[in-house]
């Protein structure tokens, strides 16, 4: 019964905000919202969301404060971390000017940073790492003052996006001649891992998959295109996955990618304004 109610509850508690978004959707061009309602890029900042700030339970707890800052005074930093963060930062950065534009657009990515930061402190059992806070700090310098004055920035963006999915994908860098098997059961690893890191995992794929094809799609490739060249990067690292001792070889990476295809074919239909020079806003079409 408990799953019944949960699962009642969350589908009317999802109409209802289906309904309700779908009325902002249609006013999008009132004067009183400071950026463009694109359902695609809202999806990809609430699963960004929701990978980040999981459980989402803030805690009054002065020990607790301190104890999520600690690993911030010690020496150990990882690369792939600080890569992972700052190219998460970035795509971040490039969603945001995409949706408001202009000077909002450009100063949107420092204020969500602090608050992201902030609100980790006070959310239970979330710890700060050094490669989090630099890779976040970094990205933003580079925004400010570089990115966010180049004309082509979506393709920086995009091609060290790439960069940092291949690092994820083939870290460690060990390989083994024994490889393991390939599950054919959508989520099985998901379900399988305690509700924590299912849910935090399944969140940042979504995103990170999502966001793939967004920023190819914003490069000038045709859907098709994108959508192939994203289907190749994910087939060609699950399989790499296979001899990579510790990492799991699935199909749920690939069923991920493809619902986010759907839901961006779904929406790319509408018109986004990207600055792409400075103080310029041009309206173009996606498709």
């Amino acid at each position: 019964m408990a799953d019944i109610r949960s699962n009642t509850a969350g589908a009317v508690l999802g109409t209802i905000g289906g309904l309700a978004f779908d009325r902002i959707w249609k006013s999008r061009r009132s004067p009183r919202l400071p950026f463009q309602v694109q359902p695609f890029l809202i999806l990809l900042l609430a699963c960004w969301a929701g990978y980040r700030l999981f459980p989402y339970v803030p805690v009054i707890d002065l020990h607790k404060y301190w104890y999520a800052l600690q690993p911030l005074f010690k020496p150990e930093f990882s690369a792939v971390a600080l890569c992972r963060h700052l190219t998460v930062w970035l795509a971040v950065a490039m969603i945001l000017e995409e949706m408001c534009g202009g000077v909002i657009g450009r100063t949107a990515p420092i204020l969500l940073f602090a608050g992201t930061l902030c609100a980790r402190i006070l959310i239970e059992g979330v710890v700060l790492s050094l490669s989090e806070v630099a890779g976040g700090i970094l990205a933003i310098l580079l925004w400010v003052f570089w990115l966010s004055q180049v004309a082509d920035r979506i393709r920086w963006v995009a091609g060290l996006f790439v960069f940092n999915l291949l690092v994820q994908g083939l870290y460690p860098f060990q390989f083994s001649a024994r490889g393991h098997t390939f599950s054919w059961i959508p989520f099985y690893s998901l379900m399988a891992a305690e509700p924590q890191a299912g849910v935090q995992s399944f969140f940042e794929k979504t995103f990170i998959y999502g966001t793939l094809l967004w920023l190819f799609r914003r490069s000038d490739f045709s859907y098709k295109n994108s959508v192939l060249i994203a289907i190749a990067l994910i087939i060609a690292i699950t399989l790499v996955h296979l001899c990579i001792p510790g990492r799991s070889s699935e199909i749920t990476d690939l069923v991920i990618l493809l619902a986010m295809a759907v839901a961006l074919k779904l929406t790319v239909a509408q018109p986004a304004t990207l600055p792409l020079f400075r103080g310029e806003a041009h309206h173009i079409q996606l498709d």
